[in-house]
């Protein structure tokens, strides 16, 4: 990390999900985590006031889905990267990576270390290059 910490948004619409992502992301060195939304419009509303490095969003969550939620961020926030999750299977994953532009969509079944890495890795690549 060079400089300042990571600023990370998570959002997932599982309460427990959500609580435990953010859990493992106050502990990571190198990142702070500067809001959580339950839901995509909240995502949205978040990421507008804080202009996060790299948002973890779930796919699919109530209100707006994540893809959404991305492309409207993008709009906004051209600086911001995404890691996109979800507990559906591979094939709709797969459809939403596409319609995203994001990235592989990793399964919720990641492991926290491999989190942890690729948004650091995001986070870095969001930095300006001086």
């Amino acid at each position: 990390m060079r400089g300042r910490a990571i600023r990370l948004l998570i959002a997932d619409d599982h309460p427990a999900t959500l609580q435990g992502l953010v859990d493992i992301f106050d502990r990571a060195p190198g990142v702070q985590v500067v809001g959580s939304a339950g839901d995509g419009v909240d995502a949205v509303r978040l990421a507008a006031h804080w202009q996060p490095d790299v948002v973890l969003m779930d796919l699919s969550m109530p209100n707006m889905d994540g893809v959404e939620a991305v492309q409207l961020i993008r709009g906004f926030s051209p600086r911001t990267r995404f890691l996109l999750f979800s507990g559906l299977p591979d094939k709709i994953r797969n459809r939403a990576e596409r319609r995203a532009g994001t990235g592989p969509v990793l399964p919720k079944e990641t492991l926290p270390s491999v989190l942890i890495e690729r948004v650091v890795a995001l986070g870095r690549a969001s930095e300006p290059v001086l």
